[in-house]
């Protein structure tokens, strides 16, 4: 989230979508920003990959999902990084 106004703004959208302002059209800057970001994403995660690190991909529909994804991911690091078998772990 961008800002604590943006957030309450999509609350405020949501529970009150007819008083709600158009929100602004797309803006180029920001598109190829983000464009840029993905592809650096991705760069990086070929590159773990072929240091041959794990990599593990969050998925889920929902914001709920996904943090439940991320939390298990979290929780199966810290067993692996703690219990002295990290190199076993984090290596495919």
């Amino acid at each position: 989230m961008e800002s604590p106004f943006a957030s309450w703004m999509d609350r405020f959208s949501i529970e009150y979508p007819d008083q709600a302002p158009e929100k602004d059209p797309a803006d180029a800057l920001m598109s190829s920003l983000a464009q840029k970001g993905y592809a650096h994403e991705d760069a990086l995660e070929t590159a773990f990959v072929e240091q041959g690190l794990a990599v593990v991909t969050i998925e889920g529909e929902s914001a709920d999902e996904k943090l439940d994804s991320t939390l298990e991911a979290s929780a199966i690091w810290r067993v692996c990084r703690f219990s002295g078998q990290s190199s076993a772990c984090g290596r495919r």
